[in-house]
């Protein structure tokens, strides 16, 4: 049902935009201007699920001081930096800002209780949560709240506090790493040397135990489909597109080849976080049949003592080189049902370590997806998690390539 709301939608979407003029008033009305002792950020975007805000706060608390007492052990406080600032300050300054919507006493109170405990730097609370909704929109209204929510508290911050120049952004049903906090800030060099990368996200789309390596602990791609769930952006992705923020399906509309314009994001083989979120706006939608199979990585594992090899890997013209090569060289082409019916002994034993599935038609990648349990949509021509069009999965132990031929170097945008 709500994919059919979303459809539906695309095609007024482009007439959707927010009153610019509740977010600049509301601004214009707080001339404060903060300063604060790291570029990046925390912001934790709630509404009323009280259990599970407390969860995540909790979890934030306890990963970042696990993350800061990793770094002392390992570094001295001088020894390391990211771009001329040192890693350790970094953590130890990394405010988490709160933005409240749906006006909860109880959930206010909790978080200024986290506030009083110096683990929540500043509670924000959104003022347009009682704006009339547009009649036209009232099959959408949770969307529109939620849109409306992320563009003032991403202005919010940004405005608020001139020296963040990358947020990570996280909702309350999410669970984490203990490495999450070391991932983003390692790999938020990316953001800074390559302007082909747009985002850092902490998900993998097809993140279930039986598609994934469980040993690739570091293995990372880069993605032409916008995952979220735990993402970074940068300050100046956010001012080219905040004044044109939709009023629903934010996430979907960051999808739109217009606001993506052929830039990337960077996606882990293991989640680095994990969605609780059977309960929320969306109603569930892909909790049972994906999401609640999807588990975060239990362990913690040093990515900034890798930082070198890591983010030289993900700098597009050296990832294609390697990437594809292994899809299109190294990956022997087998029909979907061939593999299914091959005996997981024999494959075990194979000399081929890589397969690749090739397919020709919109028809033909849903149905080969659903065969093995991957996520079948597509927004805008991209399928979810996929890179040139090939998603990257493990199946009885081998690693499988669903690939569109190597003649294709397009997405078909009709392919919705």
């Amino acid at each position: 049902m709500i994919m059919m709301m979303r459809k539906k939608f695309n095609s007024i979407q482009d007439d959707v935009q927010t009153d610019q003029n509740d977010y600049n008033e509301d601004n214009n009305n707080n001339n404060e201007i903060i300063n604060v002792n790291t570029s990046i950020s925390v912001l934790l975007i709630v509404c009323d699920r009280l259990s599970l805000i407390q969860s995540t706060l909790n979890q934030l608390k306890s990963i970042k001081d696990e993350t800061i007492a990793s770094f002392q052990n390992r570094y001295n406080n001088n020894e390391t930096n990211i771009n001329g600032h040192n890693i350790l300050q970094m953590m130890i300054n990394m405010p988490i800002f709160v933005s409240q919507d749906c006006g909860d006493e109880n959930v206010h109170e909790l978080i200024e209780k986290y506030v009083n405990d110096s683990v929540v730097q500043q509670h924000y609370i959104f003022p347009l949560q009682n704006k009339p909704i547009n009649i036209k929109y009232k099959k959408f209204r949770g969307y529109v709240k939620v849109s409306r929510h992320y563009k003032w508290a991403i202005n919010k911050i940004f405005r608020t506090y001139p020296i963040i120049d990358k947020l990570i952004i996280v909702e309350d049903d999410l669970n984490f790493s203990p490495d999450f906090f070391e991932y983003f800030l390692t790999l938020s060099t990316l953001l800074d040397n390559d302007n082909r990368i747009y985002c850092i996200s902490a998900w993998n789309d097809n993140g279930k135990d039986h598609l994934i390596n469980h040993s690739a602990i570091s293995l990372l791609y880069l993605t032409d489909f916008f995952p979220g769930l735990g993402w970074m952006l940068k300050r100046s992705f956010w001012y080219e597109i905040k004044d044109k923020w939709p009023d629903v399906f934010w996430d979907d509309w960051l999808r739109q080849h217009e606001q993506r314009k052929n830039r990337l994001c960077i996606r882990p083989e293991l989640s680095r976080t994990s969605t609780s979120g059977m309960k929320g706006v969306s109603r569930g939608q892909f909790f049972k049949q994906h999401l609640s199979f999807i588990h975060h990585f239990d362990r913690y594992f040093p990515f900034f003592q890798h930082q070198n090899n890591i983010v030289d890997q993900l700098y597009p013209e050296n990832y294609d080189q390697k990437f594809l090569y292994q899809v299109y060289n190294k990956s022997q082409d087998i029909h979907p049902v061939a593999l299914k019916k091959m005996d997981p002994i024999f494959v075990n034993k194979n000399i081929h370590s890589s397969y690749r599935l090739t397919y020709y038609t919109k028809n033909e990648f849903i149905e080969y997806a659903s065969m093995f349990g991957l996520m079948n949509d597509i927004k805008y021509g991209v399928p979810r998690t996929a890179y040139k069009g090939i998603i990257s999965f493990m199946y009885n132990g081998l690693r499988i390539y669903l690939s569109p031929p190597v003649t294709r170097k397009i997405y078909l945008i009709d392919w919705k």
